[in-house]
């Protein structure tokens, strides 16, 4: 009898710990306003790794976009024009999501020739659309993402900017 109960009791003990350190390696939430903006890694169009802590020290904008994006495209000239008039110094980071076609730097100059990319510091690719999810944003573009400089999410926007003011009162959020 002693000895069913010792095996009983070692086994609950086991599945307990066991429980425990699972929950250990389980993914975060997703990080919202007033949040600590998660980390994340993926490749430039030049084939080089980037981080998040790449951008650090000065406030980030993080723009999803997808090829031939229509809402997209008309967003870029308000972002463009706002980051223009904020005075700002503001690391920009686009990242495009669901890519169904190559982004290349031959698409990203023929964008930034008509001014939509054109103030563009970095321009990365998330082909399976990991990076939104940490910021529970949805899966469609464009969304955006401002991060103080101390790395702190301000503001979140799923869909396009509808003008110019709107960017800008967004980009007011930043320290």
């Amino acid at each position: 009898m002693k000895a069913k109960y010792l095996i009983i009791s070692t086994s609950l003990i086991t599945l307990f710990f066991l429980t425990l350190l699972c929950s250990c390696g389980a993914p975060a939430a997703p990080a919202k306003i007033g949040d600590p903006a998660p980390s994340f890694s993926a490749v430039t169009i030049s084939g080089e790794t980037k981080s998040l802590s790449n951008f650090t020290g000065k406030p980030i904008m993080i723009v999803f976009e997808g090829c031939n994006c229509p809402e997209c495209d008309k967003q870029r000239p308000f972002t463009t024009a706002a980051l223009k008039s904020s005075g700002k110094s503001i690391n920009v980071v686009t990242i495009f999501i669901n890519t169904i076609c190559t982004v290349t730097p031959e698409y990203v100059k023929q964008h930034s020739e008509s001014e939509k990319i054109a103030d563009y510091s970095t321009v990365l690719i998330d082909k399976d659309n990991v990076i939104p999810a940490l910021y529970e944003l949805g899966k469609a573009a464009p969304m955006t993402v401002l991060i103080d400089s101390k790395g702190i999410i301000k503001d979140k926007k799923v869909g396009r900017y509808a003008s110019q003011q709107e960017v800008e009162t967004a980009l007011k959020t930043l320290n």
